[in-house]
């Protein structure tokens, strides 16, 4: 590739050893201003990242990220956004739990999920390409099916919800493929644990609760089922996560949250208060 290609400096990036699934993200995301098709890109990427013998391409590797990076062009930047709502005292008094909720939610919980791994093979599909981490910094990625089966997989503290492209090695935003969980956290230190698990049961009106975790800290972290993918019920939701004081940095597909029963370093396990039943039990 010749270096006074408009892409230059991409093409330095990737010959100076940044990780590839990464420059190809680059790539792919500077295409939709030098190529109005999508299929002129397409041929383009794939002459480009195949002067980087670094691996070869995973399947649609480049198609996936062409797909986000031309959705992203062609989002109206005058469209009107939703506005930011600001938590709401009185909301997050009536909703907030008493005594004896936690407790009351444990005995419902299902029971046989003892292990990460466990929770992991009931949250997602075998051949799932997810992201976890022992820091928030150092993310790692695999099969959750191999992940399952990690002998030290309780050792790590981290997991983003989202599921990634096949073989993507970095947590942008460009690699997510599908986010089925959304998680609602409070980080209000006037908010005791009894009283977090209350919003968190307001919440559940708008999308079945799926799992709560302990951060083994202050804070309870809950996810909720988005199987449906209807836009309407993820801005429902995330407006009253807001109003309920629930940390916006949740509400980022690539956000990570507390692994269930992994563990926080100096702190312990990070437990798990509640894990819904199968819909036949």
């Amino acid at each position: 590739m010749k270096l006074d290609h408009p892409l230059q400096a991409w093409a330095k990036k990737a010959q100076g050893g940044t990780e590839f699934h990464q420059t190809i993200l680059d790539l792919t995301l500077r295409c939709p201003e030098l190529f109005p098709a999508p299929e002129a890109a397409a041929k383009y990427c794939e002459t480009a990242a195949n002067q980087f013998a670094r691996r070869p391409l995973q399947p649609n590797e480049i198609q996936n990220a062409l797909t986000g990076a031309y959705a992203k062009r062609n989002e109206d930047p005058s469209a009107p956004k939703s506005p930011k709502l600001p938590p709401s005292p009185q909301l997050i008094q009536t909703h907030r739990g008493r005594e004896g909720d936690l407790d009351a939610l444990r005995i419902s919980s299902d029971l046989t999920i003892r292990t990460a791994g466990q929770a992991l093979a009931k949250l997602y599909h075998p051949t799932d390409w997810i992201c976890l981490s022992k820091a928030i910094d150092r993310p790692e990625f695999d099969f959750a099916e191999n992940w399952i089966e990690k002998p030290d997989l309780h050792e790590y503290q981290f997991i983003v919800p989202s599921t990634y492209t096949q073989g993507c090695l970095s947590k942008a935003q460009q690699g997510v493929q599908e986010t089925f969980w959304l998680t609602h956290e409070v980080d209000d230190p006037n908010l005791d644990l009894e009283a977090q698990i209350g919003l968190a049961l307001k919440l559940a009106d708008l999308l079945p609760l799926q799992m709560v975790v302990w951060s083994a800290g202050k804070s309870l972290h809950a996810w909720f089922d988005f199987r449906s993918q209807d836009p309407a019920a993820k801005t429902a939701f995330h407006a009253l996560s807001a109003q309920l004081g629930g940390d916006r940095a949740m509400q980022r597909p690539t956000q990570p949250a507390r692994l269930p029963l992994g563990t926080r370093p100096g702190k312990g396990t990070q437990d798990l208060i509640f894990f819904k039943k199968p819909e036949n039990e």
